[in-house]
């Protein structure tokens, strides 16, 4: 993905739920994301920090929103709470939300 590739997301706010697990002998939490649109339903889970960071930048992207992001804006955005962008950005889960709307132009 080029840096000055603009990201848009063309769905709704998801609907959430929490819930913790234990993995390798450690309660951790996670949040599942609900997305909808008119012919698709897709769940997607992600630890609840990236989920919450997540949530916070889809309205970003959002085609109603004026200002356009860029992959290096999202990438530079997310590296400030989080470690390698790119890991996140070409997981399964995001995959499935770029098949869903989350589209690089």
């Amino acid at each position: 993905t080029k840096k000055t590739a603009k990201i848009v997301w063309m769905g709704k706010t998801p609907l959430t739920e929490r819930f913790s697990k234990k993995k390798r002998g450690q309660m951790m939490d996670f949040m599942s994301l609900h997305f909808h649109s008119k012919t698709e339903y897709l769940e997607v889970i992600f630890v609840e920090s990236k989920a919450e960071w997540l949530l916070t930048i889809l309205p970003k992207l959002s085609i109603a929103n004026k200002e356009v992001m860029t992959y290096a804006d999202i990438k530079a955005d997310y590296e400030t709470q989080h470690e390698d962008f790119e890991i996140l950005w070409f997981s399964k889960e995001m995959i499935r939300l770029k098949m869903l709307g989350l589209l690089t132009l």
